[in-house]
């Protein structure tokens, strides 16, 4: 076994045969990790002298934020703290701006001041330098410094009030929040102390409201505070106006009515006229008018199938109201009968009869009273209405729109216009006194004229008068009839007259110059007996002389030509017609004693046939409604009125 030998004694055995290649690599080995071992030492210390010198310069440059807040406290409106770039320097216990930049052994400070306000400086705070181990280095602090003495001094107080005006909205002040003077959320109604400086006051919008300023703010909403003590801005937002426009439309199967027969009309409360625009506020309401039970009604447009309509801010809304007359299902005229009857006071006898709507209007031969209105729309019980006691004796009416037009026996009032606006409560607004003394026989009105003829006389027969005025008519011209004129009708541009002249018992006039009338066709009928009655539909012109409804086609006026000659077998003493829903009849009263009314089918007028008729009494009237599918006579006294019906 061998002895163990000691590290020393083997370091010796081991270098003890040792070449001098081997002693100079043992060297170098060495000499490297000395060197090693120094480097690492030196790395480190160098980064522990840059972490020393960094927080050296932060410090230096908090110390320059902190030095420029000095100057701001010792004194008001940032008199120690111009703009620009300075070192720092101290005098006693106060800090001074100094130079460009100021040094502090290695380091190098700059102090940059900017104003971003009137009452607000940007402060820069900026330290450099450079070492042996870093080379140049900087470290920057920034910081916002506000004159706060100078704002507590100048109390600049903005405050921004509102103002909301509703046109049935329900928005309050604070649906328009949140309220801003720049960037600064304000509270409504409190004063707020500000900077200097231009605001832009603005809030929450709502596109159905309108956004005005005023105050001390401009119309955009402005405001500029310098130095002011007290500022206030009104925000005022009205809601945009509604609107609204209710139209009309009615359809007649045989009837008469108009749009105006169906007001008043309302959106909600509010009374409106048609076609119009009317201004409403916003929400919802139904749009109503006076019914009518004769009459079906349909809403359309804006309004929903009940009327009920959404007025919405700044937008105009239509609804369009239809009112169609409910068909009649015409019954059988072969076997017609008298429904009811009505007896007037006294024993004066009816004389001419027309219908409009509910209401019949008839002219007896005077009594009290002789001009009576009936309403019939329940044909089973007419009922007496309104009544006058006019000056003269009545011989005929036409009755359109407003007004009923009565040829008069008065020699001072031969054309009477009664106001039947209110059939309760009728009144004459106007009366035409005609040349002479002849007596009016029969009268027709077409929008603002109406014709009248008259007895035979040495004035003029045929009179055109001007109604546009109700109250005051005037003469437009008149025409030499050389005979008696019972009745007028009236198309286009010529009058149908049924005439005592023995070579014309159809006179054609034409209106075409309304002052200067003139005869411009004519029909002679065999005999000397009177044409008493006259009525048209259309190119047909019905005329009733002696016992005969005779067809005329009146396409050519200057030349009418018969087409056909209906006897009645007795003085026919009216005419009426029904071309409703496709219909074609004829009802006429006769003086035959077996069938003093007569039903006529004259859909082909060559060959008219007889449809029905009834025994009566002879009746002097007759007119045939549409909406009950009646036949309305007058005539002798009790009754002097009678209801007929189809079976």
């Amino acid at each position: 076994m061998q002895k163990e030998r000691s590290p020393i004694s083997l370091f010796r055995s081991s270098t003890k045969g040792f070449s001098l290649v081997e002693i100079l690599v043992a060297v170098a080995i060495f000499s490297i990790i000395l060197v090693l071992i120094t480097g690492a030492t030196a790395s480190t210390g160098m980064n522990v002298r840059h972490s020393v010198n960094n927080q050296q310069a932060a410090n230096l440059a908090e110390e320059g934020i902190e030095a420029s807040r000095n100057l701001r406290d010792s004194s008001a409106d940032f008199a120690n703290l111009p703009d620009g770039t300075y070192g720092l320097s101290t005098t006693g216990d106060q800090w001074n701006l100094s130079g460009s930049s100021d040094t502090q052994g290695i380091f190098t400070r700059a102090v940059t001041i900017t104003s971003t306000g009137t009452h607000q400086k940007k402060i820069d705070s900026s330290v450099s330098w450079a070492d042996q181990y870093s080379g140049t280095n900087s470290h920057l602090a920034t910081s916002y410094l506000t004159n706060w003495r100078a704002i507590y001094i100048l109390g600049n107080g903005l405050t921004i009030n509102k103002s909301v005006i509703n046109h049935g909205g329900t928005k309050v002040a604070t649906d328009f929040g949140p309220f801003m003077a720049n960037e600064i959320e304000m509270s409504l109604g409190v004063a707020t102390m500000m900077e200097d400086g231009p605001y832009n006051i603005t809030e929450t919008s709502d596109p159905n409201y309108d956004q005005t300023f005023s105050g001390d703010c401009d119309s955009t909403g402005s405001i500029t505070m310098a130095g002011n003590p007290t500022v206030q801005c009104l925000i005022t937002n009205e809601e945009k106006l509604s609107y609204v426009k209710v139209n009309k439309t009615v359809i007649n199967h045989g009837g008469t009515k108009v749009s105006a027969d169906f007001a008043p009309f309302k959106v909600g409360a509010d009374t409106v006229t048609l076609g119009a625009t009317t201004v409403h506020d916003s929400g919802t309401y139904t749009v109503s008018e006076t019914n009518d039970v004769n009459y079906t009604r349909t809403f359309s447009g804006d309004c929903d199938v009940s009327g009920s309509i959404t007025l919405v801010p700044g937008q105009t809304k239509n609804c369009t109201l239809t009112n169609e007359q409910i068909a009649v299902i015409l019954g059988n005229w072969a076997n017609p009968s008298q429904q009811s009857s009505l007896n007037f006071s006294g024993t004066q006898d009816g004389m001419k009869v027309q219908v409009q709507g509910n209401y019949a209007y008839v002219v007896r031969a005077d009594g009290t009273p002789d001009f009576l209105i009936i309403d019939i729309s329940n044909p089973a019980s007419p009922t007496l209405r309104g009544s006058l006691n006019l000056t003269g004796v009545p011989a005929n009416i036409f009755v359109a729109g407003n007004y009923a037009y009565v040829a008069s026996q008065d020699d001072n009032q031969e054309l009477q216009i009664i106001n039947i606006t209110n059939p309760l409560i009728p009144f004459v607004e106007g009366t035409y006194n005609a040349s002479g003394t002849a007596n009016a026989r029969g009268v027709y009105a077409v929008g603002t004229t109406a014709y009248l003829v008259r007895d035979t006389s040495t004035s003029n027969e045929f009179v055109v008068i001007n109604v546009s005025s109700p109250a005051l008519p005037s003469l437009v011209g008149s025409l030499d009839l050389v005979a008696t004129g019972y009745e007028v009708y009236v198309t286009g541009n010529n009058a149908f007259i049924a005439s005592g002249h023995n070579s014309q018992e159809l006179q054609v006039v034409s209106i075409a110059n309304p002052a200067s009338p003139t005869i411009v066709g004519s029909n002679d009928i065999s005999g000397s007996t009177d044409a008493l009655t006259i009525s048209g539909h259309g190119s047909l012109v019905f005329l009733g002389r002696s016992a005969n409804v005779r067809t005329y086609d009146v396409s050519i006026p200057t030349a009418p030509i018969l087409i056909s000659n209906y006897n009645g077998a007795g003085t026919v003493a009216d005419i009426s017609l029904n071309f409703a829903n496709s219909n074609q009849y004829l009802f006429f009263t006769t003086a035959n004693s077996n069938a003093e009314f007569e039903v006529i089918n004259i859909g082909i007028p060559a060959t008219p046939v007889s449809v029905g008729k009834i025994n009566l009494v002879a009746y002097n009237g007759i007119a045939y409604d549409p909406v009950t599918d009646r036949a309305v006579l007058v005539g002798p006294s009790d009754p002097e009125l009678i209801i007929v019906r189809p079976q």
